[in-house]
């Protein structure tokens, strides 16, 4: 049976696959209502393959987080249409700025080892001064004290001065940390200015729907030490930091909540073209 250079599939909802479905007690795997949608997905392309009498290529992506259960579980599964099926582990960051670790399920192989980065903070930021700081009430909340139950030497909270932000790191024998050391944030800093739950020097953390402090950027550029602007990502800077090209979603614009869920969902763009090198 012939292969025809059609592909189908990108994505079927992680919501109930994900680690942060585990924290949130929604882990109900492909049972879940909306990650249960992949069966569906492949009854579609099932019923493709049939009418056409061809197989079309098939890329399926999701979260790399969810549990070896539910990975072995789609690959068989995806096996009984495609019986040489194969699971690669992609990290966006190994071809731009953001990191976002996936899985994708193919009926092709691909080489992992001649990927290059060719993005770096200075492809995606806007220039400095340009993009808001977030306000005083949202710092506030990200200094908050959270009991963590286990012993901790340092809390770190961040202050404000002369329009300028800093982090203070004081010295205690407590269980609480703040919420800056509870969740990673994205640092334009180098390795030596990085704090030790920061993402690695040049690289930010995922982009979420959700726009929370997951999308909180440490912004260092023309600053003294421990000196920086605190803000979150603009939307032109997220489209950059997918691929796309600068006011991509702007045709969403009525509605910042949509252009968040447009993005935050979204794969990397040159990760999908990298991958599609291997059948074009």
């Amino acid at each position: 049976m012939k292969y025809i250079s059609l592909f189908s599939g990108i994505g079927f909802p992680c919501k109930n696959l994900s680690s942060l479905a585990s924290i949130q007690g929604g882990n109900s795997g492909l049972d879940g209502k909306k990650s249960g949608l992949f069966f569906d997905m492949m009854r579609i392309i099932r019923t493709v393959n049939h009418i056409l009498d061809k197989k079309v290529h098939v890329i399926f992506e999701n979260n790399a987080s969810m549990s070896n259960k539910n990975k072995i579980m789609i690959t068989d599964y995806i096996k009984e249409e495609y019986p040489d099926v194969h699971m690669t582990r992609l990290d966006g960051s190994k071809f731009g700025v953001q990191c976002r670790k996936r899985i994708f399920w193919t009926d092709f192989d691909i080489d992992t080892s001649n990927i290059v980065c060719n993005q770096s903070w200075d492809d995606v930021l806007d220039p400095v001064g340009t993009t808001p700081n977030i306000s005083d009430n949202y710092v506030n909340c990200l200094n908050k004290a959270v009991d963590t139950k286990s012993v901790n030497k340092n809390f770190v909270s961040v202050s404000k001065r002369n329009g300028l932000y800093s982090f203070n790191v004081n010295t205690i024998d407590d269980t609480y940390k703040s919420r800056w050391q509870m969740s990673f944030h994205s640092d334009t800093g180098t390795a030596e200015t990085n704090l030790p739950y920061s993402y690695p020097y040049g690289k930010c953390r995922p982009i979420t729907a959700s726009f929370g402090n997951h999308n909180v950027l440490v912004d260092r550029r023309e600053k003294e030490e421990n000196k920086f602007d605190l803000r979150m990502f603009s939307f032109t800077e997220i489209e950059k930091l997918f691929g796309y090209e600068e006011n991509y979603t702007e045709l969403l614009s009525h509605s910042k909540t949509k252009r968040r869920e447009v993005l935050g969902n979204s794969v990397i763009v040159p990760v999908i073209e990298y991958i599609l090198t291997h059948i074009l």
